[in-house]
């Protein structure tokens, strides 16, 4: 069965309202921004002469169109569709050197102005928008730019300061591909079809099947002669579920389905398969013995749960930070990353290279959603090696610059409040050194057993939900499906446990990594929906030399007293004869 259906002629009404605009002339919305950008070059300034001059504007229309449908047990719960055209304004003033941004003070904000526009190409309309909220920013840019320069002059420290915006080449992006709009709705069925398999597993609590697909096409030009014109689209399918053991303790699970491309989704018969195993897994996960003793000893990280341990205590802290002035210097502003002033330093196992490579559209057959053609800054991205035998050589930097990190290698991908441009990994391959075959890999494990005086090591396969790894300041994550595994070859599965201590020194503790690798498609924060950033990761599995181990701490709530009603035979009877 395709996965792509027939689509409702209601929704192609809808989306068709919301392509009209562009079939009339594409030109109209370029042109309008074109002329306000020069306007606001030519005439917009202060009365003040000390207030600073605009250096710098960028525009940014996202146009959106967008369909999200929630299944549970074969019936749709909640149906979302529509879409936006938004403009995002930005705005400099001052120089390269110094200027409003990288500062916090008394109303002032670092992020893009944006308003809707008109969802047709109405040029005096757009022009009519882009003025009022132009207008917005700068008079916003020119009250931040005079509490830094009084802030500036009020600091003491006679450090030099880095600049406030990196110098970039012009760079010019037009998607050849467009996507149709009917793509959108069309695998919808799917979902329904996922969420119908929790029809006969009356011991699965909750669950919910979540289908999101969106078109976006953005046009973003700047000052300094960039120009991007592209078309993405992203689709998502997001199978949770829950369940309870006897004890009361929650058990949850997920499966997540993401293409940067609607028809590059698995089959729906690959969909079933992995939802079925999620089902199995929570169900056994029921009946799973609790850790009766802490434990201390090797740990194996295999596959999904390798990428996810490693995306959370690696991959997270490889993006620069620079924490902004502040007015008042007891005023509160975000922690600097520690591992900028790493460089060159060991931050891992010799036996771990990272590389991100959002160029990259395929590894080893099989797509990778992190790919992306230029960033939000207007700058291609880059190769970049990050970790080399488990040195760390550089960092995800953006036009914000900080340090010895002065220009971008095009790793903008999400705008923050406080300092701008956020670096965010795209295709992440966390290449093995030395790597192991999976019978040397065991057979390490077993070694460490006999080092260890233990009687078992713990593998971890699979966190139990997007969320679940937080890399808490205690040091903690919740493991969901964990096994005790024995030198016989035996393995026991565990109910829910949380490993201890797990710190910065952590990784240089891996002491074996597989030779074969896992491809594991994630979003950038664990966030979902149509505004998620999409990134992959290739990793190998690993064995961390010595961890602690524990079963989660504290009571769950009691698990339902009457039985799910699916677990009885029906009272009703849809047929001849049919009874109550």
């Amino acid at each position: 069965m395709k996965i792509f259906q027939q689509i409702t002629l209601a929704t192609i009404v809808f989306f068709v309202f919301f392509a009209w605009g562009q079939e009339q002339s594409e030109d109209v919305l370029v042109k309008a921004l074109q002329d306000e950008m020069q306007r606001t070059l030519s005439e917009l300034k202060d009365e003040e002469e000390s207030s600073g001059e605009i250096y710098f504007v960028s525009y940014r229309v996202v146009d959106t169109r967008y369909v999200s449908n929630n299944y549970e047990l074969g019936g749709a719960v909640a149906t979302t569709r529509g879409g936006n055209r938004m403009l995002e304004v930005d705005l400099r003033v001052g120089s390269y050197e110094v200027d409003q941004s990288n500062f916090m003070g008394r109303g002032v904000s670092n992020s893009p102005f944006s308003s809707p526009l008109p969802l047709e190409d109405d040029y005096d309309e757009i022009r009519r928008v882009a003025w009022r909220v132009t207008d917005e920013v700068f008079k916003s840019r020119i009250n931040a730019y005079a509490q830094k320069q009084t802030a500036l002059a009020n600091q003491t420290s006679a450090e030099e300061r880095d600049p406030d915006f990196t110098k970039e080449e012009a760079f010019e992006y037009r998607s050849e591909h467009k996507f149709d709009d009917d793509q959108l709705a069309s695998f919808a069925a799917t979902g329904k079809d996922l969420s119908a398999l929790f029809k006969g597993a009356a011991d699965i609590y909750s669950s919910r099947v979540t289908t999101t697909a969106a078109n976006r096409r953005s046009v973003f030009l700047n000052s300094e002669g960039t120009f991007v014109d592209l078309e993405e689209q992203k689709c998502e399918i997001l199978t949770t579920a829950s369940t309870q053991n006897e004890n009361g303790q929650e058990l949850r699970d997920f499966r997540a389905h993401i293409a940067i491309d609607c028809s590059e989704l698995p089959d729906a018969k690959t969909m079933k398969s992995d939802v079925q195993g999620m089902i199995s897994s929570l169900q056994a996960m029921r009946l799973a013995s609790e850790l009766e003793e802490v434990y201390f000893g090797p740990i194996m990280f295999e596959g999904q749960a390798a990428a996810q341990f490693l995306k959370t205590y690696l991959i997270s802290k490889l993006s620069t930070s620079r924490p902004p002035l502040t007015a008042n210097p007891g005023q509160f502003r975000p922690d600097r990353n520690s591992f900028m002033d790493r460089i060159g330093a060991r931050i891992a196992s010799r036996q771990i290279n990272v590389v991100n490579d959002p160029t990259l559209t395929e590894y080893e057959g099989r797509r990778l959603i992190g790919s992306y053609p230029v960033d939000l800054e207007g700058v291609p991205p880059q190769r970049t090696l990050l970790v080399e035998q488990g040195r760390l050589q550089t960092m995800l930097t953006t036009r914000t610059p900080v340090d010895d990190f002065r220009n971008s290698n095009g790793s903008t991908r999400w705008i923050s409040g406080f300092s701008g441009g956020a670096g965010v990994p795209g295709n992440v391959l966390i290449e093995p050194e030395d790597g192991l075959s999976a019978e040397d890999m065991k057979e390490e494990l077993w070694q460490l057993l006999d080092d260890f005086n233990v009687d078992f090591g713990v593998v971890v396969r699979q966190i139990s939900s997007p969320s679940a790894i937080t890399g808490s300041a205690r040091g903690l994550a919740s493991v969901m499906e964990a096994y005790k595994i024995y030198p016989d070859g035996r393995e026991e599965m565990l109910a829910p446990v949380e490993i201890l201590d797990i710190t910065d020194r952590t990784l240089r503790d891996i002491v074996a990594v597989s030779e074969e690798v896992t491809q594991f498609d994630t979003t950038h924060y664990n966030r979902t929906g149509m505004n998620s950033i999409p990134v992959s990761i290739v990793a190998p599995s690993f064995i961390i030399e010595e961890l602690g181990v524990r079963k989660v701490q504290g009571s769950g709530s009691l698990p339902p007293v009457v039985p799910h009603p699916y677990a009885e035979a029906p009272t009703f009877e849809d047929s001849e004869g049919s009874s109550f």
